[in-house]
């Protein structure tokens, strides 16, 4: 489970302890409220992990003004590559966007 939010309301992490699956993993990109609901995280065996919102590249002029990559070898994944990924993938109709 994915949470993407910016809200200081506790309604995302209740809702993904409820929604997420027995043994599953909800993970917090953002600001959100963090008041664990234990008792559902408890009984689903839940984990909870907290992710920074970017990566590789974030805040660094060479590569988010300048354009510089990482070289391959250092970062697989870039915001570029990622972005460039995707596009290929909706291109040749191997990811559905439709919806």
């Amino acid at each position: 489970m994915l949470i993407t939010a910016a809200t200081p309301s506790n309604d995302p992490i209740e809702l993904a302890g409820e929604v997420a699956r027995l043994k599953g993993r909800v993970v917090v990109v953002g600001l959100v409220g963090m008041a664990v609901p234990r008792n559902v995280y408890y009984l689903k065996e839940l984990s909870l992990q907290i992710s920074m919102s970017y990566g590789p590249g974030r805040y660094d002029a060479e590569y988010e003004e300048r354009g510089h990559d990482y070289p391959f070898a250092y970062v697989r994944w870039t915001e570029g590559r990622n972005l460039e990924s995707f596009f290929d993938l909706a291109a040749t109709r191997r990811i559905d966007i439709r919806r």
